[in-house]
């Protein structure tokens, strides 16, 4: 009797999960082609999707082996778009769904929370929107969420905390706000948390460490966290890779003794504090970190000086950044030790004292940054051996002596700062044997002798300063050749003679300053041609002759030509806004004004004799008819009568008014 229920009941079971089977299949098959008819898919990814096909058979999809539901949908990086249907929850066996690197728009589906068998959901690199659903706290089988660089907003949902198996959290790069949920750090299974760029606020808690004991990577970069780091952070031995950067941490700079796997730790631009006795300590902490090799403390208030103990960290060190803090003292020997260094930066600090020569010894160095500080003596001769530098940093301190030709061997240079130093003798012409530098800063030196004539060979150069030395020739034509230059600066130099014409070729150009030289002769008109040029600074030169009147030069906020008594202009707002003479004519207009000149003289000349004449004829058909006639020269007694006194006094009744016919003249012939 048991075997026929036994058997009775096995037949029950198989006959209700046959019946689960088949709708179930359906509903599987139904909503992936339903799927795919709200996307756009331009790689034809999906094309083997069609209905009269087995859907466990389709691209990226997998069943489960016994009951032929769908399991795993993974379909990154095909250019999908469209937004997220909400169907996708009916399927309800899913533990797997991956549609992350495509161009899916919208929000998420409060319904995805139905996926309650569901282990990973990566729906990163999308064009994703709005708030996430809280729904997503009721995925409590999920260990890995992934939903990072999209255009999330708002805050992130309290109820992500009930996620206790959650092994994998990426929300970065989004713009969540608000206080993240303090809830999360409660999960004591994650091991891996990415919240990087947003603009989420808050504190860690002080027990971080020993809720999250298992977390091996921390990534709260570029929001605004606050408050202070905890030092039970130590106690999570696990972690990895730490990056706290770019937040308004504060407080003094925790200890790292029990992270003995630590390889990144990065705590840049906070507002963390120490002094001489704590930086020791802190440098100390990290003696057993073996494996680090990413150490960023740049941008704090750390004070005091690096301990010698800073040579017990691992050889395996390969960036080192202490920038913009408030470090004095001497810049730590021992650096030799770290042969795998690719980066140094000790920049903007209170360091004194000589370069150590042994950071000649670092032959992978690319980066060199130990500018803005109090650094004195020579620069160490040490460049032959740093052939792998693409940026060399070391203005604004006290360096002296000269430069050394060895820079020349750093062929892959682009980056050259010793601007604002003692730095004296020539510009060697080696640095111009650097055909990728683009940027080059000397500015602010004792600098002299000629500019050499190969610079025309930087055809990369897009920004050369060289002003305030003591340099001294022509410029040289030759720089016509450095044709992406964006930036020429030449001033407070002694340069002599004329404007190279050709520096109008330099069609990239944007500033030209050649002011406070010995600049002779006419401003080239081919400055005109500069079309993208913003400051043109040529004042306190002795040039000469008119201002060209095109191009920048009709922009008067663009250009400056003080100190330059030579110059003139025919156009009164230049002469008057910039304090230079008026031309009465330019030199090459007066070859041709004055022939104009004298032909409008001899016209008028002409023009007046014409008149006299006609004046002179007219005059004397006036008196002919009058019928006066004329005596001629000399008189003859045939033309004079005489008549006496008396008769005249008669004739005129004694002279009276009315027979006066004029006056001031003498009448002959009468």
């Amino acid at each position: 009797m048991m075997i026929y229920v036994r058997l009775i009941l096995l037949l029950c079971f198989l006959l209700h999960h046959f019946h689960d089977i088949i709708c179930n299949n359906e509903t599987d098959r139904d909503t992936l082609l339903f799927f795919k008819s709200q996307v756009s898919d331009p790689e034809n990814a999906l094309s083997g999707w069609s209905a009269d096909s087995n859907h466990c058979t389709w691209y990226r999809v997998t069943c489960s082996k016994v009951r032929k539901r769908v399991q795993s949908l993974t379909l990154p990086g095909l250019g999908l778009s469209g937004k997220l249907p909400r169907q996708i929850s009916n399927l309800t066996y899913l533990d797997s769904l991956d549609l992350s690197g495509n161009n899916f728009h919208g929000q998420i589906p409060q319904e995805f929370g139905h996926l309650h068998y569901l282990l990973k959901l990566d729906l990163s690199i999308n064009n994703l929107t709005g708030k996430l659903p809280p729904s997503l706290g009721n995925l409590f089988s999920l260990e890995n969420l992934n939903l990072a660089s999209n255009g999330f907003v708002d805050e992130i949902p309290s109820e992500l905390g009930n996620l206790l198996d959650l092994s994998s959290l990426r929300l970065s790069k989004n713009y969540f706000s608000g206080e993240f949920p303090t809830s999360i750090f409660n999960i004591s299974s994650l091991v891996y948390l990415d919240l990087e760029r947003n603009n989420l606020s808050g504190k860690l808690p002080q027990n971080f460490g020993h809720t999250l004991s298992n977390l091996n990577f921390l990534s709260l970069a570029t929001n605004r966290f606050e408050g202070v780091i905890p030092n039970s952070i130590s106690n999570a031995s696990s972690l990895q890779h730490i990056d706290l950067a770019n937040n308004k941490f504060h407080g003094p700079i925790p200890l790292f003794n029990n992270l003995i796997s630590l390889t990144y730790l990065a705590l840049g631009n906070n507002f963390l504090s120490s002094s001489t006795s704590l930086t020791f300590q802190f440098f100390d902490s990290l003696r057993n970190s073996t494996q680090l090799n990413m150490l960023i403390i740049n941008d704090n208030h750390l004070a005091g000086e690096i301990p010698s103990s800073f040579a017990n960290l691992t050889s395996d060190l390969k960036l080192f950044h202490v920038s913009n803090n408030w470090l004095t003292g001497n810049i730590p020997q021992g650096i030799r030790k770290f042969q795998n260094l690719l980066s140094l930066s000790f920049a903007n600090n209170f360091f004194t004292g000589e370069l150590p020569s042994e950071i000649g010894a670092l032959q992978k160095l690319q980066t060199l940054a130990t500018h803005s500080n109090r650094l004195s003596g020579e620069i160490p001769d040490i460049f032959g051996n740093l052939t792998n530098l693409y940026s060399l940093e070391m203005g604004n301190n006290q360096f002296s002596g000269r430069i050394h030709t060895s820079i020349g061997q750093c062929k892959w240079l682009f980056s050259l700062d010793l601007r604002m130093n003692s730095l004296g003798g020539t510009i060697p012409k080696e640095i111009f044997q650097l055909s990728y530098l683009t940027t080059l800063y000397l500015t602010g030196n004792s600098l002299h002798g000629w500019l050499p004539h190969e610079v025309g060979t930087m055809t990369r150069l897009e920004t050369m300063d060289i002003s305030g030395n003591q340099l001294s020739g022509n410029i040289p034509k030759e720089t016509e050749g450095c044709s992406s230059l964006k930036l020429l600066l030449m001033a407070r130099n002694k340069f002599n003679g004329s404007i190279p014409t050709n520096l109008g070729n330099l069609a990239s150009l944007e500033t030209l300053d050649l002011s406070s030289n010995n600049l002779t002769g006419p401003i080239p008109e081919s400055l005109e041609k500069l079309q993208y040029i913003q400051t043109l600074n040529l004042s306190f030169n002795h040039l000469e002759g008119e201002v060209p009147m095109k191009g920048v030069f009709m922009n008067l906020t663009k250009f400056d030509l003080r100190g330059n008594n030579q110059l003139c202009s025919l156009n009164m707002e230049i002469v008057q806004k910039l304090g230079i003479f008026l031309c009465v004519v330019g030199k090459k207009k007066r070859k041709i004004l004055l022939p104009i000149i004298f032909a409008v003289v001899g016209a008028t000349a002409l023009f007046i004799a014409i008149l006299f004449v006609f004046w002179t004829m007219m005059t004397r058909k006036r008196k002919e008819r009058r019928g006066k006639p004329v005596c001629p020269l000399p008189l003859s007694e045939d033309c004079l009568k005489i008549y006496h006194y008396g008769d005249i006094r008669i004739a005129t009744n004694n002279f009276a008014a009315e027979n006066l016919i004029g006056k001031g003249g003498l009448w002959l012939c009468v």
